[in-house]
C-alpha cells in the first residue's frame, strides 16, 4: 500500500512539472510575439531612425543636377514607403542659398536599399548640395 501510495505521488508530481514546462513554453512564445511587436512598434514610430541617405551629384550640360541616391532601411521589421528628401543647395563658400523636397516613390524593406535619382535646376550660385531624409510613410 506504501508502495502504491508513493507511486501515485510521484506520478502526481511528475505531471505537475509537465504542465508548468507547458506553460513556460507558451509563455515564452507569446512574450516573442509582445518584444516582436514592440520592435515593429518602435520602427513604425520613429522611421528617420533606422533609415539612412547618401549620395553624389554633378551638374549636366543643360545645368540641371542631377542626384543619385540610396536610401537603407536598418530597421527589422518595418516597412516605409514614400520618402521625402531635402536637397539643401550652398554657394562655394558654404552659405545656405535654399532647399527643395522630392518624393521618392517606393518601397523601403528592412535590411534594403534602393536607389534613386532626381533632376533639378536648383538654386543660382549653387555649388554644392547635401541630401537630408525628413520623412517617410509606415506601411
Amino acid at each position: 500500500m506504501k508502495l502504491l501510495m508513493s507511486i501515485l505521488i510521484l506520478v502526481l508530481i511528475a505531471s505537475c512539472t509537465s504542465n508548468s514546462s507547458r506553460s513556460n513554453r507558451n509563455n515564452n512564445g507569446s512574450n516573442y510575439q509582445e518584444t516582436k511587436l514592440t520592435l515593429e512598434e518602435q520602427e513604425k514610430m520613429n522611421p528617420l531612425q533606422f533609415l539612412s541617405i547618401s549620395g553624389n551629384y554633378k551638374k549636366n550640360i543643360l545645368g540641371e543636377w542631377v542626384i543619385r541616391g540610396e536610401i537603407s532601411n536598418r530597421a527589422s521589421i518595418a516597412i516605409y514607403k514614400d520618402a521625402t528628401v531635402k536637397v539643401n543647395y550652398y554657394t562655394k563658400t558654404n552659405t545656405f542659398i535654399g532647399s527643395e523636397k522630392h518624393q521618392i516613390i517606393e518601397y523601403f524593406k528592412p535590411g534594403i536599399s534602393k536607389a534613386f535619382k532626381v533632376k533639378s535646376f536648383g538654386y543660382k550660385n549653387s555649388a554644392k548640395l547635401d541630401l537630408e531624409l525628413v520623412g517617410v510613410v509606415g506601411e
